[in-house]
């Protein structure tokens, strides 16, 4: 009765995990599409501005797609089974596509050496990017610069920050679902984020962590296997 309990109460807790992940990434690009009919409203509309919008709420609606086919198959054991090839420098310019910055943030998306072509799904390589590049463009003062290369180990992607950076004090949680290191720090976050991030890397045989010895702001790393 004991076992039954626990694989119950696993059961539960994995349910709601995805719960709240799902509601965490479907988060941004519902609120595209929010955002976008509330501008189309606002005044009468040319053709070619409605087929913008539709164009725009067409891609949100698309990426909310991807991101619960993602995250389902990630749930259930089936995302290591497909292997890419990903065309990352492509994933990565198609991911910073939608977002938007504050006047005062520059996001820089580094040209390639190379094709870099991960042994992953493409949505795996943007959903473990993902949190990483919506933290950095939430805290940043002024800059965001996603970098990847090859290396001997696989392929390395960097979204480095100028912000404030991790607190020392905090390092060792930042991956722990739900935690925060300043809860009145002004910005929204579950702290979800990272602890996704890294799964769904892991998932693909890759992995994701803090540079910690990156001092200006912060750096978030992503490895992955090439194809």
């Amino acid at each position: 009765m004991d076992a039954l309990l626990d694989k119950i109460r696993a059961g539960l807790l994995h349910e709601q995990q995805l719960t709240r992940e799902l509601s965490h990434e479907l988060r941004n690009p519902l609120a595209r599409i929010v955002a976008e009919v509330d501008w189309w409203r606002t005044r009468p509309r040319s053709s070619e501005e409605t087929r913008y919008s539709l164009a725009v709420v067409e891609d949100a609606a698309s990426s909310m797609r991807t991101i619960c086919d993602t995250l389902l198959d990630e749930a259930q054991g089936a995302a290591s089974t497909h292997r890419g090839p990903a065309d990352v420098h492509a994933a990565l310019v198609r991911l910073a596509g939608p977002r938007t910055t504050s006047s005062a943030v520059t996001l820089r998306i580094a040209p390639p050496i190379g094709r870099l072509m991960a042994a992953a799904p493409a949505a795996i390589v943007e959903r473990a990017v993902s949190p990483l590049l919506e933290n950095a463009l939430r805290y940043a003062h002024s800059q965001v610069t996603v970098v990847a290369r090859l290396e001997a180990a696989g392929i390395r992607i960097e979204v480095t920050d100028d912000g404030p950076g991790v607190p020392p004090w905090f390092a060792p949680q930042l991956f722990h679902p739900g935690r925060r290191a300043e809860l009145g720090d002004g910005h929204t976050g579950a702290g979800l984020g990272l602890s996704l991030a890294r799964r769904l890397a892991r998932s693909a045989d890759g992995d994701v962590h803090h540079d910690a010895s990156h001092r200006e702001g912060t750096r978030f790393v992503v490895t992955l296997p090439t194809a």
